[in-house]
């Protein structure tokens, strides 16, 4: 299936780039605006089938992990480095509260950057205008704890319990 959505994906978004870099003239203001918007939802397109398989890997326990040993604090940096322009731009207070005590983990560094990257996308899309987005690293013990905490509108109580679901 991943594969039957990527095929026609690819050529749309490589055909949006052509036109956007002016291959069959340069677009005019109004059509650049719909062309970076159609670029934009088929990247988020592309990503979500990429989700999907990574979700099926999981699911299959065929997921390859890259584990290693690294500092949490300069990965937390790095995705709010990465958030910072749409929180920004939507207006939200957006920091970061490195724990100085932190110590190094054994884990894969680039799974644990996708997840937070997602939690904090979410919490960036969930948070109206003048609103928090903060994120705080702790060490509790021999824990290591990432925390990306929001002023946004919440998950609905009756949702909680099916939010970890697939595809819920």
């Amino acid at each position: 299936i991943s594969h039957e959505l990527c095929t026609p994906l690819t050529g749309l978004q490589s055909g949006l780039s052509n036109l956007l870099a002016g291959v069959a003239g340069r677009p005019g203001r109004r059509v650049r605006h719909y062309l970076e918007a159609m670029d934009g939802d088929c990247r988020r397109l592309a990503g979500l089938v990429h989700d999907l398989v990574d979700m099926a890997k999981l699911q299959a326990g065929s997921m390859p992990l890259q584990r290693c040993v690294f500092d949490v604090v300069p990965l937390v940096v790095e995705a709010h480095g990465r958030a910072a322009e749409a929180a920004t731009c939507k207006g939200l207070q957006f920091q970061i509260t490195p724990d100085s005590e932190m110590r190094a983990v054994y884990a894969d560094p680039q799974r644990i950057g996708q997840v937070l990257d997602k939690l904090i996308a979410n919490a960036i899309r969930f948070t109206p205008p003048g609103g928090r987005v903060s994120i705080r690293t702790q060490r509790l013990g021999e824990s290591v704890f990432v925390e990306v905490e929001d002023s946004g509108i919440g998950i609905d109580a009756a949702q909680r319990p099916h939010i970890f679901g697939t595809f819920y």
